[in-house]
């Protein structure tokens, strides 16, 4: 699970994912999700503990994810629904109690090439890269300026020319099948998912206007464990 590739809107904290996920399945597919996450205070290094349940439920060609915490502060309650097109995610509605966002997935020849968030105006758009062995190489996110009055009036409006950007890196990728392609329906491991093999680099970069690196975050997977020619996400 990355927890890196989301915004929970901590400023003060650090998130780390905990050392299990668990997994409970009803008539072969995934209906619960419990976690245990740790947030550190940037002024104290003592980590303090919550646990977290994704509960799944489906309807047709719909899958309904409600997220719930021991703690509403720092992980507030939300919805999300996932509409499929055969195998394909189309679209995703995420309610939270402050905003609601639209996100549409378009493809080119099967393979995902842009999610574009709509929330009043686009909220942002990110074009997916991928190599020749079916892998993601690169996600170019780049985002809509809001246009705020107050918290129920508000719009965004998008630039698709803008230089202003985040930048995924996914790399060194290893050569055995990627075990995790149903895990999709999670933000955690959306980017693992969507590959053919298994990335043991992420890196995250953002520029400004003027095309300078403002931050980025680097993260390295150097302890997979491989058994009987497969990789074993599970130890």
């Amino acid at each position: 699970m990355n927890y890196r590739n989301l915004n929970y809107g901590i400023d003060s904290y650090t998130l780390f994912s905990g050392e299990n996920v668990k997994l409970e399945y009803s008539n072969g597919r995934i209906s619960k999700r419990i976690t245990n996450l740790f947030v550190t205070r940037n002024d104290q290094p003592q980590p303090i503990y919550y646990n977290t349940t994704d509960e799944i439920t489906y309807d047709n060609n719909k899958i309904n994810i409600i997220f719930k915490s021991d703690n509403e502060s720092f992980f507030p309650t939300y919805q999300k629904q996932i509409t499929l097109d055969g195998d394909r995610i189309s679209q995703i509605l995420v309610n939270k109690s402050n905003t609601k966002d639209t996100l549409k997935f378009t493809y080119n020849n099967n393979v995902l090439n842009f999610i574009t968030v709509y929330n009043k105006g686009i909220k942002s758009k990110s074009t997916f890269y991928f190599n020749a062995n079916k892998n993601v190489d690169s996600i170019v996110t780049k985002y809509g300026n809001i246009n705020y009055v107050s918290d129920t009036n508000y719009s965004y409006s998008f630039n698709e020319t803008a230089k202003k950007r985040k930048k995924v890196i996914l790399s060194n990728y290893d050569n055995y099948k990627n075990p995790l392609k149903n895990l999709i329906i999670f933000d955690e491991t959306f980017f693992r998912s969507l590959s053919e093999n298994n990335y043991k680099f992420y890196g995250e970069y953002f520029y400004d206007e003027n095309n300078f690196m403002t931050s980025y975050f680097e993260g390295y997977w150097n302890n997979f464990i491989y058994e009987n020619n497969q990789i074993n996400f599970a130890k």
